[in-house]
């Protein structure tokens, strides 16, 4: 039996928890090399407490998708879209490597949900977000 292939690009959203101390969270690991084609970010539940939040990935080279300035207390509003200057689209995220947010100063609520927007970097190859 002939499975269908799936359709790309996909898309997977993670949830950032900013009710957290001030540190380093992992938000999603690729499996399989992926190529991000977007990101967007949506404020669920306002931000309070803490100073700002900002989205990197942990490759050697850093990339950073959202910065402290963009992902500030002020910016996180509910029901906000949070605008940001990166502009790189498509960038590959190699297999093991990881979307990361960092809060800065310790939050006591708040979410954003990221999605992003995905597909292999080799047609035909397995590759996905978790």
């Amino acid at each position: 039996m002939h499975l269908p292939q799936p359709s790309w690009p996909r898309t997977k959203d993670a949830v950032l928890n900013l009710a957290q101390n001030a540190a380093t969270y992992d938000a999603l690991t690729a499996v399989g090399a992926v190529l991000v084609e977007a990101i967007g970010f949506y404020v669920d539940v306002a931000g309070v407490d803490l100073t700002s939040l900002s989205v990197v990935t942990n490759q050697t080279n850093v990339t950073t998708i959202l910065t402290t300035a963009e992902g500030a207390v002020a910016s996180l509003v509910i029901q906000k879209n949070l605008a940001f200057a990166y502009s790189r689209f498509p960038f590959q995220l190699a297999s093991g490597q990881k979307l990361r947010y960092i809060i800065a100063g310790n939050g006591t609520a708040g979410s954003v949900k990221m999605s992003v927007v995905y597909r292999p970097v080799t047609q035909g190859t397995p590759a996905s977000l978790v």
